[in-house]
């Protein structure tokens, strides 16, 4: 019957949010993960509908070939490696390197459903499939429950429904054209986006990188989505680091470091594994 009329049931669009502490003060809301309890039965019918959109953005190379989350044969390890061998390719290729490792606020809170909406039509999304999502986006209400309390009911207008089965897809849809019109290699994992940037001329390297930011800004700008600036890294490996100018990014300066750690490995600029 949800097949058929391409609706999608009112009360599987409601989520019981778990606040889990991570660290920090217990009286600070931003030092809670909301954990979204969904019902079963939702959960069994997202599987049946994520198994064919998803093979059929497989079989037709709709999604960034770049994005190692949420895909089958891809993972932290598999994106790892990509960047660590790039690194090593440009630097015994006697380039200097500049990595950008940028940081996005509340990526999964921040999906705008129309324009979420318009990039699955681009992607050939049509008929009673885009008008079930359209029913399965719409309408979707959340309560916080702690311990025997609970609060009232409060409509959610954006974002993907977080511990669903169809949420990390529809994310990567919504992020699949981050890295178009840039020049730099771009490296995805969820909300972990990296820029990589390597030339032996310093002053080419800086105008490439220099354009890629102002594209990325561009990018967030027109789908809303935000790039913590101050969270956002730059790892230079050259022998000459003067001839780097800073970067600027969002209207900040970003912050030159000597390591950053991606995905549980520590990057320094030495390229060693000590």
């Amino acid at each position: 019957m949800i097949l058929a009329t391409s609706h999608f049931p009112i009360a599987w669009k409601i989520a019981s949010v778990i606040p889990l502490h991570k660290s920090g003060s217990l009286h600070d809301v931003k030092n809670y993960r909301p954990i979204s309890i969904l019902p079963s039965l939702s959960k069994v019918f997202e599987k049946l509908i994520h198994k064919n959109l998803y093979s059929y953005f497989e079989t037709n190379n709709s999604l960034h070939n770049r994005n190692s989350r949420f895909r089958k044969y891809h993972s932290t390890t598999s994106n790892i490696l990509e960047v660590t061998h790039k690194l090593l390719v440009a630097e015994d290729s006697g380039c200097s390197l500049r990595v950008v490792f940028f940081d996005i606020s509340k990526a999964f809170d921040k999906v705008i459903h129309s324009a979420l909406l318009f990039k699955l039509r681009q992607l050939g999304v049509t008929g009673s499939v885009y008008n079930l999502l359209q029913s399965y986006l719409s309408g979707r209400s959340q309560f916080v429950r702690l311990g025997d309390f609970r609060s009232d009911h409060s409509h959610t207008n954006c974002g993907v429904p977080q511990g669903s089965v169809l949420g990390p897809l529809l994310f990567l849809v919504y992020v699949n054209d981050i890295g178009r019109n840039i020049k730099s290699s771009i490296s995805l994992f969820v909300d972990n986006t990296i820029l990589l940037c390597s030339s032996k001329n310093p002053s080419a390297l800086h105008t490439m990188l220099f354009n890629d930011l102002r594209q990325q800004e561009t990018w967030s700008d027109l789908w809303s989505v935000t790039f913590n600036a101050a969270k956002t890294e730059v790892l230079t490996i050259t022998n000459n680091p003067s001839l780097h100018p800073p970067l600027r990014f969002c209207n900040q300066s970003l912050n030159e470091t000597t390591s950053h750690m991606h995905l549980g490995l520590i990057f320094h600029r030495s390229l060693t594994w000590h």
